[in-house]
């Protein structure tokens, strides 16, 4: 079978590269260069079987993805995350009739988080199937905490304040005695309790959840988070804006967080969190459902439920 991912590459590499070792050939577009111009654009999928967009932003004309589906007989599936769905609704309205169109010509949409397919319902029919790029099926020998208690938190350079850059402020005035390890910007590097690393998508991560003990994710719009995921399943404790098992869940204010934060540091390995997304998130099965998918545009599977 012939695939073509249209997104961002790295992450569509991490899923089709699983594809490639079963035997598929697979392609890799940027959703920032596909799609400028008809005649390159449909040559790019010309060979393919199969287009999926991970990614709705790269679905986004009409004309073309008629022409793909209708004319060249392709499946088509286009995968949202957080920050399409904040486009779609800011776009103006014949920008989004325009987009909403193409999305529609697709044989199946959907959410990488079970929240957004009611976000998404007064525009579109999902469904809803979580991304995820790393292999959590195995049990590990759970890895202590450091000595020192530490907070990692995520604040990239382009929206540090989507991110809640000012409610980690206040944590990291209040509390000079803890450790806070930025991943991001470095306009904390100032206070003496503050690490700043770069964000590199080629750092071992496993690394820098072994000096952390708890995540703090802070954002207003959310897809199903990767960082998430990834420090429950090495047993690190996680304050969220998002209810799901075994994590803290706040809203983003400041006295609410406050009084959260001094439970969550408190606690100790979260085995119970290791555990869920070890039983939850089987990789082998995620692939398999995208096989049978790319097969059967029709096949039904079973999503994960997050109560």
């Amino acid at each position: 079978m012939n695939i073509a991912y249209i997104g961002h590459i790295f992450f569509c590499k991490k899923i089709g590269c699983q594809l490639e070792e079963r035997g598929h050939k697979v392609k890799y577009l940027d959703y920032n260069d596909w799609g400028r111009k008809l005649i390159p654009s449909l040559k790019d999928v010309w060979k393919m079987d199969v287009i999926h967009f991970i990614c709705a932003i790269g679905c986004r004309k009409y004309f073309y993805i008629f022409l793909i589906r209708y004319l060249l007989k392709k499946k088509i599936f286009v995968h949202f995350v957080g920050s399409d769905i904040l486009r779609l609704k800011k776009v103006k309205y014949f920008d989004r009739l325009n987009w909403v169109l193409a999305l529609k010509s697709a044989h199946r949409i959907f959410v990488g988080a079970p929240w957004h397919v009611d976000e998404l319902k007064n525009y579109l029919k999902t469904e809803s199937l979580i991304l995820f790029f790393n292999n959590y099926e195995s049990e590990r020998e759970p890895i202590p905490f450091p000595y020192q208690f530490t907070v990692l938190s995520y604040l990239p350079p382009g929206k540090p304040d989507f991110y809640g850059k000012k409610l980690i402020k206040v944590l990291i005035e209040k509390y000079p005695e803890i450790k806070f390890i930025i991943l991001g910007i470095n306009k904390f590097s100032y206070f003496p309790n503050v690490e700043t690393k770069r964000i590199d998508y080629d750092t071992d991560m496993i690394e820098i959840y072994k000096q952390t003990s708890l995540l703090i994710r802070l954002t207003k719009h959310d897809g199903f988070s990767s960082m998430v995921l990834e420090a429950l399943s090495l047993g690190r404790n996680v304050i969220w804006t998002y209810k799901i098992p075994h994590c803290f869940q706040t809203e983003a204010e400041k006295e609410k967080l406050l009084n959260l934060f001094n439970k969550a540091r408190k606690r100790e390995y979260n085995s119970s969190g290791a555990h869920w997304v070890r039983n939850n998130f089987n990789y082998s099965n995620f692939i398999n459902k995208l096989e049978s998918l790319y097969v059967n545009p029709n096949y039904k599977f079973k999503p994960i439920v997050i109560k």
